[in-house]
């Protein structure tokens, strides 16, 4: 593909598939030539707002999203971009909690394919392809520049150093969430490798707020920051008290520097979220010096905050998750262990090639939490075969193998009783390709 040619699209399905016809990763030493182009757009040149940047292995959607709710419930315009998508492309670019309006999404994209003609031409071999991502990312940026959004919360799509995101300069606060065995073959095969990927995200004298916990990653990040000369602030386990769990949520108390002993309360049965949350506030509070701090306010923000494919009630007895790394699986089994289901539970599964599927499904198995299993293909290029998924099933306890997700589902989830519940995990492919289901 002529990746320079000058075009112009005159409609939003013709945008998102050009763009989807794009490689997805790019070449290390693409980051220079993006950063050069990010300049070019000269995107913030009269333009100042609060950026919040967040990286980290799991978490990372969730934190921006209980930081957006909160300044939305302070009354103030937003910026939100996060990825990857559920459904519709244009979740990852939202302002005020609206996903982007197809007309602005076709009018940015323009603007970023005129303004990459441009640069290649002035600029004879440097050939600068964006990539899948880095198209997104830009449109945002666009979007988010004639809208003026005087905060921006930017969530990082891989690692942290080589990020597209990571082009920003003018950075508020830097977050890191935990920290995961995650696409190792990108950003290294321990986690204090892919700790130095996520911390090249800590810019000289900006505040970081990280989620402690790991000696092996806390030490990493310290040293960064140190290097870098940033304020360090962390939120783990010790700031989390008298915590609650039931089918309607979870209550606890939060202590830090800021907050002393207030009560949060969470609608989620998700138990990952609480960190989540209490980072989040962390970090507004770390930018926020000067502006009152009502924490009902804040309380009220994160009770009412609820992201998709996080512990998602579809419906009354089937709850959606996106959990695809060993870490995120083990936290969703803990969420399952407070839930209080007095049924039995049943799970439907599936995973991409890239992921520890065997080591997933035998944390699974030996949690002792489900009566059966399903598994099932997806669709994705990336997605593990039915094939490659019966030889997991014997490590599953005896899985079941089904043709495709929405038989899985269907099967799975048609005998349910009253107190059943059936969980759906594995992929976030796997949660939007049904999510499309029940919306077409």
């Amino acid at each position: 593909m002529d990746y320079i040619k000058a075009i112009k699209i005159n409609t939003y399905e013709d945008a998102v598939s050009y763009i989807s016809s794009i490689p997805r990763f790019a070449d290390k030493d693409d980051f220079v030539k993006m950063q050069t182009f990010y300049d070019y757009l000269n995107l913030k040149e009269d333009w100042n707002p609060v950026i919040y940047h967040v990286a980290g292995t799991n978490g990372k959607g969730s934190t921006c999203a209980y930081l957006d709710a909160i300044y939305r419930e302070y009354g103030e315009s937003c910026a939100l971009f996060t990825s990857p998508h559920l459904v519709d492309v244009r979740e990852r670019i939202r302002l005020d909690s609206k996903l982007i309006a197809k007309e602005e999404f076709v009018l940015s994209f323009n603007n970023i394919a005129s303004a990459l003609y441009a640069f290649n031409e002035e600029r004879p071999g440097m050939n600068y392809c964006a990539t899948y991502f880095a198209w997104y990312f830009f449109i945002a940026m666009d979007y988010y520049k004639r809208a003026k959004a005087p905060v921006l919360i930017l969530e990082t799509g891989l690692g942290g150093r080589l990020d597209a995101t990571n082009v920003v300069r003018d950075k508020s606060v830097a977050v890191i969430t935990e920290i995961g065995l995650d696409h190792m073959e990108y950003l290294g095969d321990s986690k204090a490798k892919i700790a130095c990927e996520k911390a090249g995200i800590i810019r000289e004298n900006t505040p970081l707020v990280y989620m402690a916990g790991n000696e092996e990653t806390d030490t990493v990040l310290n040293e960064v920051a140190k290097s870098r000369k940033a304020p360090v602030f962390t939120v783990g386990r010790h700031n989390i008290e008298n915590l609650l769990c039931s089918n309607e949520g979870i209550d606890f108390s939060y202590n830090s520097v800021y907050y002393k002993n207030v009560r949060l309360h969470l609608n989620t049965i998700a138990t990952y979220q609480v960190l989540n949350a209490a980072l989040a506030i962390e970090a507004f509070a770390i930018t926020n010096k000067s502006v009152p701090r009502d924490f009902s306010v804040i309380a009220k923000a994160v009770a009412g905050m609820q992201w998709p494919g996080r512990m998602e009630f579809i419906k009354e007895n089937v709850v959606f998750d996106g959990a695809h790394n060993v870490d995120g699986v083990t936290a969703f089994l803990d969420s399952v262990r407070m839930d209080a289901v007095k049924g039995k539970r049943r799970l439907l599964f599936s995973a991409v090639t890239d992921k520890q599927a065997d080591v997933e499904l035998r944390l699974i198995a030996e949690s002792g939490l489900f009566d059966s299993i399903g598994l099932t293909p997806i669709d994705s290029s990336r997605a593990l075969s039915k094939d490659e998924l019966s030889k997991l099933a014997n490590i599953a306890g005896g899985a079941s193998v089904y043709n495709d997700a929405w038989n899985a589902y269907e099967e799975l989830g048609g005998e349910l009783g009253k107190d059943d519940r059936l969980y759906v995990c594995g992929s976030l492919y796997l949660v939007g390709e049904l999510k499309r289901k029940f919306i077409s």
